[in-house]
């Protein structure tokens, strides 16, 4: 299957959303087994997308697979530690 350039030019775009969707500010909630929510709305052109798959990969891994979530059709989404099968990540 190929990718169209339309779908090429948007990579990027979504790395840039997932890149600032990552950054809050202040208030880190985390929960009593080191877990920490994660969760957003993503969209491309202000339009949210659905059903796409987010998948968060650690840099190093220490009993840690990352975690994923599945966007709704209003973008938002949710982070399921894979590891736990809970809400958030380490």
């Amino acid at each position: 299957m190929r990718m169209s350039l339309r779908s090429w030019l948007c990579v990027p775009g979504l790395i840039a959303v997932l890149t600032v969707a990552g950054c809050g500010g202040g208030g880190e909630e985390v929960s009593i087994d080191g877990l920490v929510p994660v969760g957003g709305t993503l969209t491309v052109d202000g339009k949210p997308l659905d059903g796409v798959v987010l998948t968060f990969v650690p840099e190093t891994s220490v009993n840690n697979r990352g975690g994923a979530g599945k966007t709704d059709a209003a973008g938002g989404f949710t982070v399921t530690h894979l590891n736990q099968k809970q809400p958030g990540l380490p």
